[in-house]
Protein backbone atom coordinates (compact mmCIF):
# COMPACT_ATOMS: atom_id res chain seq x y z
CA UNK A 1 0.00 0.00 0.00
CA UNK A 2 2.74 2.34 0.98
CA UNK A 3 4.39 1.37 -2.39
CA UNK A 4 1.39 2.69 -4.02
CA UNK A 5 1.31 6.37 -2.30
CA UNK A 6 4.42 6.63 -3.10
CA UNK A 7 3.84 6.13 -6.97
CA UNK A 8 1.11 8.07 -6.39
CA UNK A 9 2.63 10.88 -4.95
CA UNK A 10 5.49 11.16 -7.47
CA UNK A 11 3.06 10.43 -11.07
CA UNK A 12 0.86 13.78 -9.45
CA UNK A 13 4.94 15.41 -8.69
CA UNK A 14 6.40 14.63 -12.10
CA UNK A 15 3.04 15.59 -13.91
CA UNK A 16 3.55 19.17 -14.26
CA UNK A 17 6.53 18.79 -15.60
CA UNK A 18 7.62 19.01 -18.98
CA UNK A 19 10.56 19.02 -21.55
CA UNK A 20 11.61 22.48 -22.40
CA UNK A 21 12.56 22.64 -25.95
CA UNK A 22 15.68 24.32 -27.01
CA UNK A 23 14.15 27.40 -28.30
CA UNK A 24 12.66 28.31 -24.95
CA UNK A 25 15.99 27.77 -23.70
CA UNK A 26 17.91 29.85 -25.60
CA UNK A 27 14.75 32.26 -26.04
CA UNK A 28 14.99 32.50 -21.78
CA UNK A 29 18.90 32.91 -21.94
CA UNK A 30 18.80 35.92 -24.35
CA UNK A 31 15.96 37.71 -22.64
CA UNK A 32 18.06 37.48 -19.15
CA UNK A 33 21.29 39.18 -20.64
CA UNK A 34 19.18 42.09 -22.19
CA UNK A 35 18.10 40.59 -25.82
CA UNK A 36 19.69 40.32 -29.05
CA UNK A 37 20.39 44.23 -29.40
CA UNK A 38 22.72 44.02 -25.96
CA UNK A 39 24.26 40.70 -27.67
CA UNK A 40 24.50 42.73 -31.77
CA UNK A 41 26.11 45.77 -29.85
CA UNK A 42 28.78 43.57 -28.78
CA UNK A 43 32.29 45.23 -31.08
CA UNK A 44 35.06 42.17 -30.06
CA UNK A 45 35.77 39.29 -27.76
CA UNK A 46 39.23 38.41 -26.47
CA UNK A 47 39.52 34.85 -25.27
CA UNK A 48 42.66 33.57 -23.26
CA UNK A 49 43.74 30.27 -22.49
CA UNK A 50 46.42 27.63 -22.27
CA UNK A 51 47.07 24.74 -24.08
CA UNK A 52 49.06 21.69 -23.25
CA UNK A 53 50.21 19.41 -25.47
CA UNK A 54 52.14 15.96 -25.42
CA UNK A 55 55.84 15.87 -24.11
CA UNK A 56 54.78 18.63 -21.48
CA UNK A 57 55.03 21.47 -23.85
CA UNK A 58 52.91 24.32 -22.76
CA UNK A 59 51.08 27.21 -25.13
CA UNK A 60 49.37 30.40 -24.17
CA UNK A 61 46.50 30.81 -26.43
CA UNK A 62 45.10 34.11 -27.34
CA UNK A 63 41.82 34.83 -29.43
CA UNK A 64 40.41 38.39 -30.42
CA UNK A 65 37.48 38.41 -32.60
CA UNK A 66 35.96 41.69 -33.85
CA UNK A 67 33.31 42.73 -35.92
CA UNK A 68 32.67 42.32 -38.84
CA UNK A 69 34.49 38.50 -39.55
CA UNK A 70 37.77 39.88 -38.20
CA UNK A 71 39.97 37.17 -35.91
CA UNK A 72 43.29 37.54 -34.95
CA UNK A 73 44.99 34.73 -33.00
CA UNK A 74 48.26 34.61 -31.01
CA UNK A 75 50.10 31.24 -29.86
CA UNK A 76 53.32 31.53 -27.13
CA UNK A 77 55.76 28.97 -26.95
CA UNK A 78 57.78 28.61 -24.02
CA UNK A 79 57.74 32.07 -22.89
Amino acid sequence: MRKVLVLAGLAIVAAPLSAQTVDSIVAKYVHTIGGTTRIQAVQSLRRTGRFTGGGGFEAVVVQENKRPNRVRQEFSLQG
